[in-house]
Protein backbone atom coordinates (compact mmCIF):
# COMPACT_ATOMS: atom_id res chain seq x y z
CA UNK A 1 0.00 0.00 0.00
CA UNK A 2 1.46 3.48 -0.92
CA UNK A 3 2.16 6.48 1.59
CA UNK A 4 -0.53 8.13 0.46
CA UNK A 5 -3.05 5.33 1.10
CA UNK A 6 -1.56 4.90 4.23
CA UNK A 7 -2.12 8.54 5.24
CA UNK A 8 -5.38 8.81 4.44
CA UNK A 9 -6.09 5.42 6.43
CA UNK A 10 -4.04 7.00 9.10
CA UNK A 11 -6.33 10.20 8.78
CA UNK A 12 -9.82 8.45 9.51
CA UNK A 13 -8.51 6.68 12.06
CA UNK A 14 -7.50 9.73 14.11
CA UNK A 15 -11.14 10.92 12.93
CA UNK A 16 -12.25 8.04 15.19
CA UNK A 17 -10.26 8.94 18.35
CA UNK A 18 -10.82 12.50 17.94
CA UNK A 19 -14.45 11.18 18.21
CA UNK A 20 -13.50 9.54 21.39
CA UNK A 21 -11.91 13.23 22.71
CA UNK A 22 -14.72 14.61 21.69
CA UNK A 23 -17.39 12.33 23.82
CA UNK A 24 -15.16 12.41 27.14
CA UNK A 25 -15.55 16.40 26.14
CA UNK A 26 -19.47 16.34 25.99
CA UNK A 27 -19.30 13.64 28.94
CA UNK A 28 -16.60 16.41 31.47
CA UNK A 29 -18.90 19.54 30.59
CA UNK A 30 -22.38 18.24 30.28
CA UNK A 31 -23.45 20.96 33.08
CA UNK A 32 -22.71 23.27 30.62
CA UNK A 33 -24.55 22.23 27.52
CA UNK A 34 -26.19 22.64 24.76
CA UNK A 35 -23.89 25.56 23.74
CA UNK A 36 -25.52 27.05 20.45
CA UNK A 37 -22.44 27.86 18.14
CA UNK A 38 -24.66 29.64 15.00
CA UNK A 39 -28.28 30.52 16.37
CA UNK A 40 -30.28 27.43 17.34
CA UNK A 41 -29.25 25.74 14.24
CA UNK A 42 -25.80 24.27 14.87
CA UNK A 43 -24.98 23.29 18.50
CA UNK A 44 -22.64 21.09 20.97
CA UNK A 45 -25.01 18.81 23.19
CA UNK A 46 -24.86 15.76 25.69
CA UNK A 47 -27.29 13.29 24.86
CA UNK A 48 -27.06 9.83 25.85
CA UNK A 49 -28.56 6.90 23.36
CA UNK A 50 -28.61 3.19 24.24
CA UNK A 51 -29.93 2.63 20.59
CA UNK A 52 -28.62 3.06 17.36
CA UNK A 53 -29.11 5.59 15.08
CA UNK A 54 -31.39 8.30 16.59
CA UNK A 55 -32.60 5.97 19.65
CA UNK A 56 -34.20 3.56 17.63
CA UNK A 57 -33.89 0.04 19.12
CA UNK A 58 -32.98 1.49 22.13
CA UNK A 59 -34.53 -1.50 23.99
CA UNK A 60 -31.97 -3.48 22.70
CA UNK A 61 -28.43 -2.42 23.41
CA UNK A 62 -26.89 -5.58 24.42
CA UNK A 63 -27.97 -7.07 20.78
CA UNK A 64 -26.77 -3.71 19.24
CA UNK A 65 -23.19 -4.40 20.88
CA UNK A 66 -23.42 -7.68 19.67
CA UNK A 67 -24.04 -6.92 16.11
CA UNK A 68 -21.33 -3.98 16.33
CA UNK A 69 -18.88 -6.76 17.43
CA UNK A 70 -19.69 -9.09 14.59
CA UNK A 71 -19.47 -6.01 12.05
CA UNK A 72 -16.09 -5.27 13.51
CA UNK A 73 -14.84 -8.79 13.06
CA UNK A 74 -16.07 -8.98 9.44
CA UNK A 75 -15.03 -5.87 7.97
CA UNK A 76 -11.51 -6.39 7.80
CA UNK A 77 -11.86 -9.44 5.68
CA UNK A 78 -14.59 -7.92 3.33
CA UNK A 79 -12.12 -5.19 2.80
CA UNK A 80 -9.26 -7.62 1.46
CA UNK A 81 -8.77 -7.59 -2.12
CA UNK A 82 -11.45 -4.75 -2.74
CA UNK A 83 -10.38 -1.45 -4.66
CA UNK A 84 -9.17 1.28 -2.19
CA UNK A 85 -12.35 3.32 -2.23
CA UNK A 86 -14.18 0.25 -1.88
CA UNK A 87 -11.58 -0.29 1.21
CA UNK A 88 -11.73 3.15 2.30
CA UNK A 89 -15.63 3.44 2.59
CA UNK A 90 -15.18 -0.09 4.70
CA UNK A 91 -12.49 1.62 6.92
CA UNK A 92 -15.37 4.42 6.95
CA UNK A 93 -17.32 1.84 8.45
CA UNK A 94 -15.23 0.34 10.72
CA UNK A 95 -13.69 3.68 12.34
CA UNK A 96 -17.45 4.38 13.16
CA UNK A 97 -18.38 1.47 14.40
CA UNK A 98 -15.77 0.75 16.89
CA UNK A 99 -16.03 4.35 18.14
CA UNK A 100 -19.32 3.81 19.12
CA UNK A 101 -18.94 0.19 20.30
CA UNK A 102 -16.02 1.32 22.71
CA UNK A 103 -18.75 3.92 24.08
CA UNK A 104 -21.17 0.90 24.66
CA UNK A 105 -18.70 -0.95 25.99
CA UNK A 106 -17.31 1.82 28.59
CA UNK A 107 -20.53 3.51 29.63
CA UNK A 108 -22.91 1.19 28.43
CA UNK A 109 -24.91 3.98 25.81
CA UNK A 110 -23.40 6.26 22.97
CA UNK A 111 -22.57 9.80 23.66
CA UNK A 112 -24.06 12.00 20.87
CA UNK A 113 -22.95 15.65 20.79
CA UNK A 114 -23.26 17.31 17.51
CA UNK A 115 -26.81 19.00 16.94
CA UNK A 116 -27.07 20.58 13.27
CA UNK A 117 -30.69 21.49 12.52
CA UNK A 118 -33.02 19.86 11.35
CA UNK A 119 -30.81 16.58 12.86
CA UNK A 120 -31.15 14.58 15.73
CA UNK A 121 -28.36 15.10 18.02
CA UNK A 122 -25.42 12.64 16.77
CA UNK A 123 -21.60 12.09 16.90
CA UNK A 124 -18.35 12.43 14.35
CA UNK A 125 -18.50 8.10 14.22
CA UNK A 126 -22.42 7.79 13.34
CA UNK A 127 -21.33 10.56 10.42
CA UNK A 128 -18.15 8.59 9.57
CA UNK A 129 -20.51 5.58 9.32
CA UNK A 130 -22.73 7.99 7.27
CA UNK A 131 -19.71 8.68 4.69
CA UNK A 132 -18.63 4.99 4.36
CA UNK A 133 -22.00 4.17 3.35
CA UNK A 134 -22.94 6.93 1.17
CA UNK A 135 -19.01 5.95 -0.31
CA UNK A 136 -20.05 2.06 -0.92
CA UNK A 137 -23.23 3.34 -3.01
CA UNK A 138 -21.84 6.11 -4.85
CA UNK A 139 -18.63 3.93 -5.92
CA UNK A 140 -19.92 0.50 -5.89
CA UNK A 141 -20.34 -0.70 -9.60
CA UNK A 142 -23.26 -3.57 -10.11
CA UNK A 143 -22.39 -6.49 -12.13
CA UNK A 144 -23.42 -6.25 -15.39
CA UNK A 145 -25.68 -9.06 -16.75
CA UNK A 146 -24.37 -10.70 -20.00
CA UNK A 147 -26.51 -9.58 -22.96
CA UNK A 148 -28.83 -12.81 -23.89
CA UNK A 149 -28.84 -14.21 -27.58
CA UNK A 150 -31.07 -13.28 -28.97
CA UNK A 151 -31.53 -16.37 -31.00
CA UNK A 152 -31.88 -18.01 -27.73
CA UNK A 153 -29.52 -20.62 -28.33
CA UNK A 154 -26.80 -20.18 -26.61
Amino acid sequence: MSLKKKCIFLSVFILGLLDQVFKLLALSYQESLPIYVYKEYVGLYFLTNTGAAWGIFNQYPVVLFFIAAIALSLLPFLMRGKPFLSQLALFFVWVGAASNAIDRLVHGFVIDYLYVWPWPVFNSADLSILVGVFLLLFFSKPKKKQQESKCGCC
